[in-house]
C-alpha cells in the first residue's frame, strides 16, 4: 500500500491527473500508513533551521561589504517572510501531530473491538457453565467497552476535518514558497559574496603571516651562527687562560700536593701512634701555616689575572644570556608558527563550512521550488478525496451507526420485557413452593387432628372431640384455599410469552450482529 503523500516527490508529468483510488482513502484512515508518513524527515524543517544558523563569516567585522550584507539580510521584509513561513511550518507540524493522535485513537479503537469480542466469548462460556454472576460482570465490562468505543468513533469524523485543514495549510505553503525561495536566493548570493571576500582576505593574511615568520627565522639563524662562533672563541681563550694560570702556580701546586699527601700520612700516624699525638700535631700546625703562606703567595701571584678572569667569566655569562634569549625567541617563533598553522586550518574549515552553507541553501531552494510546483496539486488531491470519497464514506457510516443504535435500543427494550416476565415467573415459582409446603403441613395437621378426634371419641371425651372437629374444619378450609391458589398459579401463559420474547430477542441480536459487522467493515 502506497502512502497518501507518495506523490509529493514524483516528477511532474504532462498526463492528466487520474481520480484517486479507494486504496488512498483507506490510507487516509490507516494509522500505520500515516505513522510512516509523519516519521519521514521533514524538508520544511530543514528549510527553517538553515537561515537561523550563524554565518561562518559573521566575525569579519572589518569587511564593510560583509557588514552591509548582514544588515540587508535582516531587514524587516526578510523577517516578515521568514516569520510567515515559520508560522506555516508550525501549523503544519501541529496538524500532523493532531492527525497522529487521531490515528492513535484508531489503533485504540481496534484494540477495544478485540476486547469486546473476547468479553462476548467469555460471557457465552460463563452462561454455558451457569456462572451467572460472572456473566453479569462480563456484561457490565462489555457495556463499558462499547461506551468507550462510542466515544472513540468521533475521532473518525475528526480525521476528515483535520485533513481539510491540512489541505489548506499545504495550499498556503505552496503560495508562500515563492517568497521564501526569493529570500533564500538573496541570502545565497550574499553568502557567496561573503565567502569570496573572506577567502581573498584570509589568503592575503596567511601569505603575509608566513612571510613574516620566514624573515624572523632567517634573523634567528644568523644570530645562532654568531653565538656559535663567539662560544668557540671563548673556549679557546678559556683554554689559554687556564694554561697560563697553571704555569704561574705550577711549583706551588706540586708543593701543595706533597704537603697534602704528608698531612694524610701524618693523620694516619696519629691514628696509629697515640703516644706521638702532640708532636705530630705541632708538625701539622707548622705545615698548615706553610700551606697558608703558599696559598697567600699563589693569590698574590694570580692577582694581576683576577680582573681578567672576572671579565672572562662575565663574557661567558653574556654569551649564555644571548644564547638563552635567542632560544626563547626561537621558541616563541615556533609557537607563533604553530598558531599561524592552526589559524590557517581554521580559515580552511571556515571556507569549507561557508561552501557547505551555500550548497545547503541551494538544496533548500530546490526543495521549496518542489513544494511550490506540487504543493497545490497535493492539497487539491486531498480535497478531492475528502469531498468525493471520504464524505460519502462517513455518511454511510453515520447511517449504519443510526441503524445500529436503533437496533440496540430494541434489544434493550426486549431484554427489559424478558426481565419482567422472568421476574414474574420467579415470583410464581416461589409462591408455588411456599403453597406446596403449606399444603403438606396442613395435610399432616389434618391427619393428626383426625387421629386425636378418633382417640377422644373412643375415650368418651366428647367436648375435646368437638373442639378438634372445629379445628379439622378450619384446617380443611385452609387446605382447600391453598390448593385452589396453587391451581390458579399455572404459568403456561407466562412460559409462552417468555418463549416468544426470547425468540424475538434472539432475532434482534442476529440483526444487531449483522449491522455491527457491516459498520465495522465501513470503519
Amino acid at each position: 500500500m502506497t502512502s497518501a503523500f507518495s506523490f509529493i516527490n514524483k516528477k511532474p508529468t504532462k498526463t492528466k491527473t487520474k481520480p484517486l483510488s479507494s486504496s488512498l482513502i483507506d490510507e487516509l484512515y490507516d494509522s500505520q500508513e500515516f505513522s510512516s508518513f509523519i516519521n519521514q524527515p521533514s524538508s520544511s524543517s530543514l528549510v527553517i533551521e538553515t537561515p537561523s544558523k550563524k554565518s561562518a563569516f559573521n566575525f569579519i567585522s572589518s569587511s564593510p561589504p560583509s557588514s552591509q550584507i548582514t544588515k540587508n539580510l535582516h531587514n524587516n521584509n526578510g523577517k516578515q517572510k521568514k516569520s510567515l513561513w515559520t508560522l506555516i511550518q508550525s501549523k503544519k507540524k501541529k496538524h500532523i501531530l493532531e492527525l497522529s493522535n487521531l490515528y492513535a485513537n484508531s489503533v485504540k479503537l481496534e484494540r477495544i473491538k478485540a476486547q469486546i469480542d473476547q468479553v462476548v466469548q467469555e460471557k457465552q462460556q460463563a452462561m454455558q457453565d451457569e456462572s451467572f454472576l460472572l456473566a453479569r460482570d462480563l456484561q457490565q465490562r462489555e457495556n463499558e467497552y462499547r461506551q468507550q468505543l462510542s466515544h472513540l468513533l468521533h475521532s473518525r469524523w475528526q480525521i476528515r476535518a483535520a485533513w481539510k485543514k491540512m489541505a489548506e495549510i499545504l495550499m498556503e505553503e505552496a503560495e508562500r514558497s515563492e517568497d521564501v525561495v526569493s529570500m533564500f536566493e538573496d541570502e545565497r548570493d550574499a553568502r557567496r559574496r561573503e565567502y569570496d571576500q573572506y577567502a581573498k582576505n584570509m589568503n592575503q593574511k596567511d601569505e603575509q603571516r608566513l612571510e613574516e615568520i620566514r624573515i624572523k627565522r632567517q634573523d634567528i639563524q644568523s644570530q645562532r651562527s654568531e653565538i656559535t662562533l663567539d662560544i668557540e672563541i671563548w673556549k679557546r681563550n678559556d683554554a689559554e687562560i687556564q694554561e697560563t694560570m697553571y704555569e704561574m702556580v705550577m711549583d706551588e701546586i706540586e708543593k701543595k700536593k706533597e704537603l697534602e699527601e704528608k698531612n694524610v700520612q701524618i693523620q694516619n700516624e696519629i691514628d696509629a701512634l697515640l703516644n706521638r699525638v702532640n708532636l705530630l700535631k705541632e708538625d701539622k700546625r707548622k705545615h698548615d701555616n706553610q700551606i697558608k703562606e703558599l696559598e697567600t703567595i699563589m693569590e698574590e701571584k694570580l692577582k694581576p689575572l683576577t680582573n681578567k678572569k672576572i671579565d672572562h667569566e662575565q663574557e661567558l655569562e653574556m654569551i649564555k644570556q644571548r644564547q638563552k634569549e635567542t632560544e626563547e625567541k626561537s621558541s616563541q617563533l615556533d609557537e607563533e608558527d604553530m598558531k599561524a598553522n592552526l589559524e590557517m586550518k581554521v580559515h580552511l574549515d571556515e571556507k569549507s563550512r561557508g561552501q557547505k552553507e551555500i550548497e545547503e541553501l541551494e538544496r533548500n531552494i530546490a526543495i521549496i521550488n518542489n513544494r511550490k510546483l506540487f504543493g497545490k496539486e497535493e492539497a487539491q488531491q486531498v480535497l478531492e478525496v475528502l469531498q468525493n470519497q471520504l464524505e460519502n464514506r462517513d455518511q454511510a457510516v453515520d447511517q449504519e451507526q443510526a441503524k445500529l443504535k436503533q437496533a440496540k435500543k430494541i434489544i434493550t427494550d426486549k431484554i427489559k420485557e424478558i426481565d419482567i416476565i422472568q421476574s414474574n415467573e420467579y415470583e410464581h415459582e416461589q409462591r408455588k413452593v411456599q403453597l406446596d409446603s403449606t399444603i403438606l403441613q396442613l395435610s399432616a395437621k389434618w391427619k393428626n387432628l383426625n387421629d386425636q378426634k378418633q382417640l377422644a371419641i373412643e375415650t368418651d371425651q366428647f367436648e375435646k372431640a368437638a373442639i378438634l372437629s372445629d379445628q379439622i374444619k378450619l384446617t380443611e378450609q385452609q387446605l382447600d384455599k391453598a390448593e385452589k391458589e396453587k391451581e390458579s398459579l399455572q404459568h403456561d401463559a407466562l412460559q409462552l410469552s417468555l418463549s416468544e420474547k426470547r425468540k424475538e430477542l434472539k432475532d434482534k441480536k442476529e440483526e444487531y450482529k449483522v449491522l455491527e459487522l457491516e459498520t465495522d467493515r465501513w470503519l
